[in-house]
């Protein structure tokens, strides 16, 4: 920026810490004050649409044949020292990778993009040594060091990358099956949500609505989430985004409920909800709450508040199966 302003580009925002430059307070260093105000855009509106789509030609894989896997233009892997127990893993917005002192079988959760928590062997199928087996990788995908010009990588392209990192050094086979693990089906009680505006975007997004009168006043559990416009199956493809500790599977839709609709949803995390329960053997007095602290479950709060049952099931879900792998890797 001219005139004696930068700003630090959004992206790298968050690395840059208290020495990141918004554009707002670059402008005002400058005399000049950005307001939020409401203007019209071009923007493409899709009038109609369905969520199937017709079936490929049966020749597409000879007319469009797979590109060949993105690769990494610097990558060194190798084993982490036994000292190392700090665990590291970054994929930043530069296209750069720094991974340090990580289990084998997370940096594939992290390369296949699969849940990557406490229920990981459930996801990730392998020999049990890649539980303990730590690696370090530092990898760039791009010749250029300026990470002002490489801001815009994409993370999923930055996972293609370590994905193809990963099956060379080890030289991996695998593929990827569905398998029944535990979530949950959406059933109707009393639905209590209001129907949302057909000509509004499909989104769930962290707190309040813009404007709403409730916007100060603190939510009463820590987790809020408002959905504009989300059909219920819809609302069980983001339960896991949504509620990830209480479930890694996407939710199966029972309600019969057609159309989208607008909610909020305030419920607390399941480290608070199962640090509330009484230790095991304790006595439940006259069938006293679980939850002494006052903690709401997702699956109590989409009763409360949505009129909406969560029922445990057991749902197909995919999972990344590992037929071969060396156990060392292959020299950098």
């Amino acid at each position: 920026m001219g005139a004696g302003g930068h700003c630090s580009p959004r992206p790298l925002l968050g690395q840059a810490g208290s020495d990141g430059i918004t554009l707002q307070a670059a402008l005002e260093k400058i005399g000049l004050v950005m307001e939020p105000k409401e203007i019209k855009v071009p923007a493409i509106v899709v009038d109609t649409a369905t969520a199937e789509f017709t079936s490929n030609v049966p020749d597409i894989a000879k007319r469009l044949p797979p590109l060949p896997p993105p690769q990494f233009e610097v990558a060194v892997l190798k084993p982490s020292p036994p000292e190392a127990t700090q665990l590291r893993a970054q994929l930043r917005p530069t296209g750069q990778v720094d991974i340090s002192a990580a289990p084998l079988n997370r940096i594939m959760a992290l390369a296949w993009n699969l849940p990557n928590g406490d229920d990981i062997t459930q996801f990730v199928v392998a020999p049990k040594w890649v539980e303990t087996f730590r690696i370090d990788v530092t990898a760039r995908a791009f010749a250029d060091t300026n990470p002002a010009n490489n801001a815009q990588a994409d993370e999923d392209f930055a996972r293609l990358m370590l994905r193809s990192l990963l099956i060379e050094k080890f030289q991996i086979k695998w593929h990827m099956e569905d398998r029944p693990l535990t979530g949950f089906t959406i059933v109707a009680d009393s639905p209590k949500m209001a129907k949302g505006d057909p000509a509004k975007r499909t989104r769930c997004f962290e707190g309040l609505p813009p404007g709403s009168p409730a916007a100060a006043k603190p939510p009463q559990f820590p987790r809020l989430v408002t959905c504009e416009n989300v059909s219920m199956q819809q609302f069980g493809q983001l339960l896991p985004q949504i509620a990830g500790g209480y479930t890694r599977v996407t939710a199966l839709d029972k309600t019969g409920l057609p159309g989208g609709f607008d909610f909020t949803l305030n419920f607390s995390p399941i480290e608070q909800v199962l640090g509330s329960r009484p230790e095991a053997g304790a006595a439940n007095a006259g069938g006293a709450a679980l939850d002494p602290t006052g903690a709401l479950s997702l699956q109590e709060a989409v009763r409360r508040q949505l009129g909406l049952k969560l029922e445990d099931a057991r749902l197909p879900a995919p999972v990344l199966v590992i037929d071969s792998i060396r156990e060392t890797p292959l020299d950098n």
